[in-house]
């Protein structure tokens, strides 16, 4: 069979196309999973977060379980009591009403300086709406 001949040609686009449709499926049940196993298997260690070592290289133990929280969404709609509850007092100087913040360690990458924390944003009824990771210092 002659790669020009227009069977050839019909085979080959048919099968890229197939190829293509199979990725993109398994794709998107991976990605839909969104970490199923591990989130439905991750249970929030409160006194790992207290006793973590943040002067350390990252990453440290506050920066998987904050990598986690996000992951699994497990801060989301809660109420400011009981984020706080969760993990304890923020930083006073960079947390007010409408957020709290806390360090989890040294800023990830080899050229970087300061430190990453963990900053958690709530509405005006103290529940909250937006909950991230931000570098600073």
């Amino acid at each position: 069979m002659r790669l020009n001949s227009r069977r050839a040609r019909v085979y080959l686009a048919t099968g890229l196309v197939g190829f293509i449709v199979i990725g993109t499926v398994v794709g998107a049940l991976v990605s839909q999973s969104g970490g199923g196993d591990t989130c439905r298997n991750f249970r929030f260690d409160p006194v790992k977060w207290q006793q973590a070592k943040l002067n350390v290289n990252p990453p440290t133990d506050r920066q998987e379980l904050a990598d986690d929280l996000l992951r699994c969404h497990r801060l989301d709609d809660l109420s400011k009591t009981e984020v706080l509850q969760m993990l304890g007092p923020g930083v006073p100087r960079l947390s007010n009403n409408s957020r709290t913040m806390w360090v989890t360690g040294l800023v990830r990458g080899s050229l970087s300086t300061g430190r990453e924390y963990l900053r958690v944003t709530y509405d005006a009824n103290g529940t909250v709406v937006k909950a991230a990771l931000a570098n600073g210092e």
